[in-house]
């Protein structure tokens, strides 16, 4: 079941990365269009991912989600 759960992490890791590309998107075509404050879409994107971001270490084995952040603070990962 771990495995399972560690997997379903993985691929929720990839949503995270498109959600970051699309809150990216969102405030380049804000500023581009000159926009001094975040736009409404990208917050939305921010708060979708954090809750992934959640779900992530509700899924991971215990102290796993904890480590695996730290190493990417660091770029490790």
């Amino acid at each position: 079941m771990e495995d399972a759960l560690a997997a379903v992490a993985g691929d929720l890791r990839g949503a995270v990365e498109r959600l970051d590309e699309l809150a990216f998107d969102a405030l380049r075509e804000a500023v581009a269009g000159g926009a001094t404050d975040r736009p409404e879409v990208e917050r939305r994107i921010t708060r979708a991912r954090n809750a992934v971001e959640r779900a992530i270490s509700l899924l991971e084995p215990k102290g796993r989600g904890a480590e695996r952040r730290g190493a990417e603070d660091r770029g490790e990962d």
